[in-house]
């Protein structure tokens, strides 16, 4: 037999050995001779058929449907057959064998597989062995209504005369990432998976294709355990796919979900899911070692609708917990988001979020976009935080309340170099002289005690590419006052210019006496009035460069520089600040 085309493919010449007596014909090939395995037909009295096909390669057949997936092994089959032309009393059996099949990465092992007809039923089971599980396929159907059925009739399944079986048990979930291309990624991740789908007449009478539960028993990453049991209830319809409920646990907490989607082209559907008191420091595990980025029990709502444009809301709840080494509380978090899969773009917003830190409250809003770089306008305020409680190890440096807010930007972002924003900040009853660098000062402030308190400090300044621009850094008490201004790296190196004040304000005090002056006001402070203010500040300024490290700075004295008319202004401005706070106090 030449120019042989099966399905879309030509195959090589074929012979066919044929012996034909009034008891028989008998057709078989020579060695590899038919697809390049072994076939042999005998057919007995125009009635009977047996036949048998040996070390059949898995890809022929695979070439004969137009697959052109890497498949290897080979299968043998055993028919026999009495062909009548009742089909209620005709009889067939087919039993096909293979050691082994592999598709790609996946191994399809000892599979055994019959199919039967007697009695105007046909029945088939398919066992076998994959992925450290196994599967098994039960299924039934009336002979005569198979036969009546058209064409057009297949493409309604859940109307097809057939009771089916279906079972996997002991999935390795790690033998499958592979398969996905997901081996380096979600390697760590095990856990065996099993399923069950059923259809029987109580599906057919309902209209569904099949009823089943999956699981997925023993979930862990690496050696943190998160689930000893996940189960989704599924019922399946021609044009619906429902997920009844998941439930389980995860992470020491409790998880439960319900969703549904259309399997037309629209794929339209919605979801809820919920997560109760789930412990963030193991559910982050795939990221840090456990407590090391964020602990405490964290319960969220999310719920959806999916479509060409999945959108839905989310709230995040966390009553106590730690970031790192920061303590948060009542920690409140709603998000807006919708999906466009066809952008491949991601978009949220957030109102009113809220988190308790130190005793005060942070609050954010905030919006954003991501398609690969990140868009995102945010603002967040901070209102009476204690600096000394932010730690969760109570060791904060410094003591104080903080309030100011924080304006964060990003168009097109792809690092922290690519923010942009400023923030605005105080400290009030501080004792700033204790926070890292500034501690540092107290080794030139002979006569300042590291205990001092501040009535108050504040920070100016905005950050972009990758830089922190400290615009002005003010501390003020009654014995030292303290002017700041400079650059820092996101990394923490310092470029400070620094300028320190001592000794108490009195009636003494020459500084007092340019307060009096209307050409203080002046833009630009006349030369007269600076000298003076120089020669009252000379021996009581000190001026320092800080370089270096945040956590190693570098701090170099530069004697004899002048004091611009910004910096006289402040000293002026706080010494009278503090005439009137000591007057107020006399009169008291």
């Amino acid at each position: 037999v030449s120019q042989l085309r099966l399905g879309p493919r030509d195959f090589d010449d074929t012979k066919l050995l044929i012996e034909a007596t009034p008891a028989k014909v008998v057709v078989q090939t020579p060695e590899q001779g038919f697809l390049g395995g072994n076939l042999e037909l005998e057919l007995i009295q125009r009635e009977l058929i047996t036949g048998h096909i040996t070390a059949l390669p898995v890809a022929a057949v695979a070439r004969i449907a137009g697959l052109d997936e890497r498949i290897d092994g080979v299968v043998n089959c055993e028919l026999s057959a009495a062909l009548t032309a009742d089909l209620s009393a005709m009889t067939a059996s087919l039993t096909v064998d293979s050691p082994a099949i592999s598709l790609r990465d996946a191994s399809l092992k000892q599979l055994h597989a019959t199919l039967q007809m007697r009695d105007g039923l046909a029945s088939a089971v398919v066992t076998g062995a994959t992925l450290g599980g196994s599967l098994s396929l039960q299924a039934n159907a009336d002979v005569e209504r198979l036969v009546q059925l058209k064409p057009a009739d297949l493409s309604v399944i859940s109307d097809l005369p057939v009771d089916a079986l279906a079972t996997v048990q002991g999935i390795r979930m790690q033998e499958a990432w592979p398969i996905i291309g997901q081996q380096d990624q979600l390697r760590p991740l095990r856990g065996t998976l099993s399923a069950t789908f059923e259809r029987g007449a109580a599906e057919q009478a309902a209209g569904n294709i099949a009823v089943g539960q999956v699981s997925i028993h023993d979930m862990r990453w690496n050696n943190e355990l998160w689930s000893n049991q996940i189960r989704a209830d599924i019922e399946l319809s021609d044009r619906l796919a429902e997920v009844r409920r998941v439930s389980g646990q995860f992470a020491g907490g409790r998880i439960n979900g319900r969703g549904k989607v259309t399997l037309d082209d629209s794929r339209n559907g919605s979801f809820e899911f919920s997560a109760n008191r789930v412990s963030l420091s193991r559910a982050l595990v795939p990221l840090a070692s456990r407590g090391e980025l964020a602990d405490g029990m964290v319960s969220m709502r999310i719920t959806g609708r999916l479509g060409n444009h999945p959108s839905g809301r989310a709230i995040v709840l966390m009553d106590r917990g730690t970031a790192g080494p920061i303590a948060l509380a009542n920690v409140r978090v709603p998000i807006d988001w919708s999906l466009d899969p066809r952008a491949s773009t991601v978009q949220w917003s957030t109102t009113n979020a809220s988190i308790e830190l130190g005793g005060g409250r942070v609050v954010t809003n905030a919006k954003g976009r991501w398609n690969g770089k990140l868009d995102m306008n945010m603002m967040a305020s901070a209102r009476r935080v204690d600096t000394s409680r932010i730690l969760a190890a109570r060791t904060s440096p410094g003591t104080g309340y903080l309030d100011g807010t924080v304006r964060l930007n990003a168009r097109q972002a792809l690092s922290a170099n690519d923010f942009n924003g400023v923030f605005d900040a105080t400290l009030t009853d501080s004792s700033s002289l204790q926070f890292p660098v500034i501690s540092d000062l107290t080794k030139f402030l002979k006569t300042v005690p590291s205990t001092t308190s501040f009535d108050e400090s504040r920070a100016q300044g905005r950050f972009g590419n990758g830089m922190v621009h400290l615009d002005r850094v003010t501390l003020a008490a009654a014995n030292v006052q303290v002017l700041a201004e400079g650059t820092a790296t996101l990394q923490g190196r310092l470029n400070l210019e620094v300028m320190a004040r001592t000794g108490e304000t009195g009636p003494a005090d020459k500084l007092l006496e340019l307060a009096d002056s209307p050409l203080l006001a002046a833009a630009p402070t006349p030369v007269a009035l600076v000298a003076k203010a120089n020669t009252a500040l000379k021996d009581r300024v000190v001026h320092l460069r800080i370089g270096g490290t945040a956590t190693s700075p570098m701090i170099r004295l530069e004697p004899g520089r002048q004091i611009g008319q910004d910096a006289i202004k402040f000293f002026v401005n706080q010494a009278i600040a503090f005439r009137d706070k000591n007057d107020e106090l006399s009169f008291r």
